[in-house]
């Protein structure tokens, strides 16, 4: 075929559109238990173990259907495939929400949303391969990549400010609805292909599926690429698991380790953009992937290493641009690297060795773990039988002289502070905000819990609201009332989970799972 026999439509980014919106859905729908794990177990009267089983069955079902799915797509069009199976998922969502606290119902809808999965995850570059020029379609799968974190994000985000409002129950319903919505449009405006192709690449034909994976299988490129993902993805799945863990060796609380997440995926999205792009732009894709994986490595070293928080969350931004920018193109080089391998095949493979199977951790994987957390239990439970000394000592000798005679140091913040701000070293906190405004001029607080240990306050001073300076905080103000309501709703189903079932805390049992004497 010669250039006239090619055309490229503006409908690309249209088709692109929807694909990335039900790429978006079916990501919230995965995470929507995590931010409200507590909350959900007293709902379903589960442990929260249990509650994991809900994400944890995507991954557990993309093993098996990944191939299956990737046989579909090719088989028989990605548009017909991810249409029904995004519809597929939206009804799933929708079951889920009506399942009520029935926690086998919730499951089972789950556990279909988790089957479908592949369908939609696994058409990623097929799609570009029909719609869009060489030139483009790294940039397209990249943003899929985006649809892919934004989705993620919008899970974790309004989970709890919708359980807030709709409960667990109204608040599942609506990701179902807004699937079932993005499933509709993905079957109004997707077509398999246009009526030219975009280039000539578009145009060659394609080998079976059985043959395609046998032919990708043999070429030593695709090969490494498949190690690369496999590595690769599982650092970043281990550093955005573990990151609480890393951080707190260096005073990092959870609050600031969980942001340090945060401050990975906008790495990521930054690079599932940029990157992407200029790949299409030199038309190169192996410097761009090398380059990636070598620049993850000062990041990962950052992490592990940096011993202030900026230069944590330097390394955490950085991490997470090199490591997701690396995998929009990785997915277009696999693609590229084994024709005639049908896009659906490839993609498959690539999305298959991204995943990290569950298994439970033996003990010598979770030893230090296990020790470290006794040791800080230990810790703790001192640190607050001192606190209560010196509350003790100051009520005659003095906060001052109290301190001292504990070998403590008494602190003043610099100037006064207001609400969400932190209180010098201490940092912030919802237990040392209630404290501290809840106290009158001259009052000394009982030991409060803060990120290094416990503390005991006293208030010097107060002023009182600026109406000007009140204004300008009421919405900041408003959102914090609300995300202490919240706090109270969970802690409140928390504390009748609690009553429903017996915890009991074995101390020997701790000593002899890190091998100290009982």
């Amino acid at each position: 075929m010669n250039k006239d026999n090619y055309r490229v439509y503006p409908r690309r980014w249209a088709v692109l559109a929807v694909t990335m919106l039900v790429n978006a859905t079916i990501q919230a729908l995965w995470i929507a238990y995590a931010p409200v794990a507590s909350l959900a177990a007293a709902y379903y009267g589960v442990s929260e173990l249990a509650v994991g089983f809900f994400a944890m069955s995507f991954m557990l079902a993309f093993i098996p259907f990944s191939i299956p799915a990737s046989w579909l797509i090719d088989r028989f069009g990605f548009a017909r495939v991810v249409g029904i199976g995004s519809l597929a998922v939206g009804g799933f969502g929708l079951l889920r929400g009506l399942a009520g606290p029935s926690y086998a119902l919730a499951l089972a809808a789950t556990a279909g949303m988790a089957v479908c999965q592949p369908l939609l995850l696994n058409a990623w570059t097929k799609m570009p391969a029909a719609w869009f020029p060489a030139r483009e379609r790294a940039t397209a799968v990249g943003l899929t990549t985006l649809a892919n974190i934004v989705g993620t994000a919008a899970g974790l985000v309004l989970t709890p400010i919708l359980a807030g409002s709709l409960g667990l129950s109204g608040t599942q319903l609506a990701f179902g609805a807004a699937a079932l919505a993005s499933g509709l449009a993905f079957a109004l405006v997707a077509r398999e292909r246009p009526a030219t192709p975009p280039d000539e690449s578009a145009s060659g034909e394609r080998a079976l599926m059985l043959e395609g994976l046998r032919h990708a299988l043999r070429v030593p490129s695709f090969r490494r690429y498949l190690l690369m993902a496999f590595i690769g993805m599982g650092v970043f799945n281990g550093v955005t698991t573990w990151v609480e863990a890393i951080a707190r060796p260096r005073g990092v609380d959870p609050a600031r380790a969980g942001l340090l997440g945060a401050i990975m995926l906008a790495g990521g999205l930054v690079g599932a953009v940029l990157v992407p792009a200029l790949s299409d732009r030199s038309g190169k894709r192996r410097p761009f992937i090398a380059l990636g994986l070598a620049g993850a490595v000062p990041g990962l070293l950052g992490l592990a290493f940096a011993p202030s928080y900026p230069l944590l969350a330097l390394s955490s931004l950085f991490l997470g641009f090199c490591l997701v920018a690396v995998s929009p193109v990785g997915m277009q080089y696999a693609s590229e690297s084994v024709r005639p391998t049908p896009e659906g095949s490839s993609n498959g493979l690539v999305s298959l060795a991204d995943v990290q199977p569950a298994r439970a951790p033996e003990l010598k994987e979770v030893h230090d773990k296990v020790r470290a957390d006794l040791a800080l239990e230990k810790a703790l439970d001192q640190a607050e039988a001192l606190a209560a000394v010196v509350r003790a000592k100051a009520e005659t000798a003095g906060l001052e002289k109290a301190a001292a005679a504990s070998g403590l140091v008494r602190k003043e913040t610099p100037a006064l502070v207001g609400r969400g701000q932190p209180l010098a070293e201490l940092g912030t906190g919802q237990a040392l905000e209630e404290a501290a405004f809840s106290l009158a001029p001259g009052e000394t607080s009982e030991p409060v819990r803060a990120a290094s240990g416990y503390a005991v306050l006293r208030v010097l001073e107060k002023k009182a609201a600026d109406p000007a300076e009140l204004a300008k905080q009421k919405g900041a103000i408003a959102a914090q009332l609300r995300d202490q309501k919240r706090q109270e709703l969970f802690r409140a189903y928390v504390v009748a989970a609690r009553d429903r079932y017996k915890i009991t805390r074995n101390a020997q049992a701790y000593r002899r799972a890190i091998g100290e004497p009982s």
